[in-house]
């Protein structure tokens, strides 16, 4: 190895999960200088995210005791997850649960709009869906949390009244339309801001997918074709995770060891990037959770 050159060493290491890239910070000298050097970290969490590789999927138990507990899942192709990590808490409490809320300023930019939905992060802000008394959500409002300002994004579509509408991400926004329990409606924002890049991908509907189910929350593309959405399907107080071909319109349920029977799941993707470190995020990553390693050693 030490004969090679540096540029084919960069490009066989951004290939490997974090883990092993920590353990390969104590191989030399060398080697840790191009592991910890930004151009390396970019390079890395770009291909983690275009090749779909170094997944992990975060979940939190839901049930009617106290407090909540968490793990976490590695996720390497569509049959493939790994066992269940149980994530330290540092506010654990027998009698308290822990929770991650949202806030937002006063510096609210309508005070005629109220929000009428969960916050998501994505592209570095928080968002929300808000809408005025009475009326269906036309407007998300972000909230930046680098340059703690405001912006407004007009939503894809103008949902009648009956129905639910919910921000969720899919590597990058989604606004989902829930009508009944006959179909969810799914935008995706391929550039984050520009309204005009709201492009529909699928559709998922009752009878045509098998049983009965109220909501479908996209998680993450498979990693070949991204044909497929891993999703967490809610029907009757139980969770279930589910592939779902959007041509084929084929849903498959399957089953994760040790998975809770309530559960709500976010996604992560493995990074080298320190939460607490000078690394400068790169704007065009910054849709997507990331894992700090030396918190990843926790689990």
């Amino acid at each position: 190895m030490s004969n090679l050159p540096i540029d084919i060493i960069t490009n066989i290491l951004s290939r490997l999960p974090v883990k092993s890239l920590v353990r390969f910070l104590c191989v030399s000298n060398r080697w840790y200088i191009v592991i910890n050097g930004q151009a390396f970290i970019k390079l890395h969490l770009h291909r983690s995210i275009e090749s779909k590789t170094d997944r992990t999927l975060i979940v939190q138990e839901q049930n009617a005791c106290i407090p909540f507990d968490y793990f976490s899942f590695s996720f390497h192709d569509e049959n493939c997850f790994g066992k269940p990590l149980e994530i330290y808490q540092p506010l654990h409490c027998s009698n308290v649960s822990t929770d991650i809320l949202s806030c937002c300023d006063d510096q609210w930019p309508n005070k005629e709009w109220s929000i009428c939905s969960d916050s998501v992060f994505s592209n570095g802000a928080l968002n929300w869906l808000v809408a005025e008394e009475g009326q269906s959500p036309e407007n998300i409002v972000a909230f930046d949390l680098a340059t703690e300002k405001f912006r407004i994004i007009r939503t894809p579509h103008k949902a009648p009244t009956s129905c639910v509408t919910c921000l969720e991400v899919l590597g990058q926004l989604c606004f989902i339309v829930i009508v009944d329990e006959m179909y969810n409606d799914v935008w995706l924002m391929k550039e984050y801001g520009e309204e005009s890049s709201w492009t529909w991908i699928y559709k998922i509907e009752q009878g045509v997918v098998g049983s009965t189910f109220e909501y479908c929350k996209p998680l993450m593309r498979s990693k070949n074709n991204g044909k497929k959405i891993l999703m967490e399907e809610s029907y009757r107080y139980r969770t279930y995770p589910i592939w779902y071909d959007i041509e084929k319109k084929i849903r498959k349920r399957f089953k994760i060891p040790k998975l809770p029977e309530v559960f709500q799941t976010v996604t992560c993707v493995g990074s080298l990037l320190l939460l607490d470190g000078d690394n400068v995020i790169d704007p065009t990553l910054a849709g997507h959770n990331v894992i700090d390693p030396a918190q990843k050693n926790n689990w």
